[in-house]
């Protein structure tokens, strides 16, 4: 029984490796490249070459610095599973919360363009944002985002004009061109809106993808906004690399971004 499981290990990671790599080049071919999709890419190399040398890989770990080597790297693998676990058990849960009616403005927040049309993840944020804004007494969308490298015009730009061709009124939507991050979407818009409402208090929904939503809703606050989120769909697929996108992001806004 032994037997048979140690030559079936190397061919799961083999398989796994596989599903990698192919994951990776797939996703690329409907995405822009990011980390949620070069990732599994990485991770897919690692474990076929495992899987190809692993009684090799398993004699050279017994002794010296391969032992150390793999004892860490197996730390590390667990450590990774189990914060991944937790992390995005958190994300869900708060993505899939429903915010409070009639908030005073949207902020949409911008996600990537393919060339000069938005992406579908973009889509399915706008789609959300026009129910909520045909469902609720709301005065203003505020569509957030600039120019990427691999975008013919600024996401601000086809948001509004999306949301005009779904019938979202022209003067009832504010752009805001500049930002390049959450952190800037959030900040920037605010200035906006703290330039029409003056000294008054209002509220705000915002609009991402709801695996987004937990640390756009760390960033809101953090700005000074009285913020709720409001998640949006995504292409079932690409929940893998989202999430894991998402997880780095997560620990990289607690390590760094909620400091300053």
């Amino acid at each position: 029984m032994k037997k048979k499981l140690q030559k079936k290990i190397p061919l799961f990671f083999k398989i796994l490796g596989a599903s990698g790599i192919l994951d990776c080049l797939s996703i690329s071919l409907v995405s822009n490249f990011n980390f949620g999709t070069l990732f599994p890419g990485g991770m897919g190399c690692i474990f076929l070459i495992y899987g190809c040398f692993y009684q090799k890989l398993n004699n050279w770990g017994k002794s010296g610095f391969g032992k150390i080597f793999m004892k860490t790297a197996k730390i590390g693998f667990c450590f990774f599973f189990i914060s991944f676990f937790i992390i995005t058990s958190i994300v869900i849960q708060n993505g899939a919360k429903t915010p409070d009616k009639n908030a005073d403005a949207i902020i949409v927040l911008g996600a990537a363009l393919h060339g000069w049309t938005v992406s579908p993840a973009l889509a399915q944020r706008l789609d959300t944002a026009k129910q909520y804004w045909d469902e609720n007494d709301v005065s203003y969308i505020v569509v957030t985002g600039s120019q990427g490298p691999q975008e013919d015009r600024t996401e601000a730009e086809a948001m509004k004009e999306y949301l005009v061709t779904k019938g979202v009124p022209a003067d009832a939507i504010l752009i805001e061109d500049k930002a390049h991050n959450t952190r800037q979407n959030f900040t920037y818009s605010k200035q906006i809106l703290d330039n029409i409402y003056q000294n008054k208090k209002y509220r705000i929904v915002y609009v991402t993808n709801y695996f987004h939503t937990f640390r756009a809703g760390l960033l809101a606050e953090k700005i000074g906004f009285d913020a709720q989120g409001l998640g949006a769909p995504v292409t079932f697929y690409m929940l893998p690399n989202y999430y894991i996108r998402e997880y780095f992001s997560v620990i990289k806004y607690f390590l760094l971004d909620s400091h300053t």
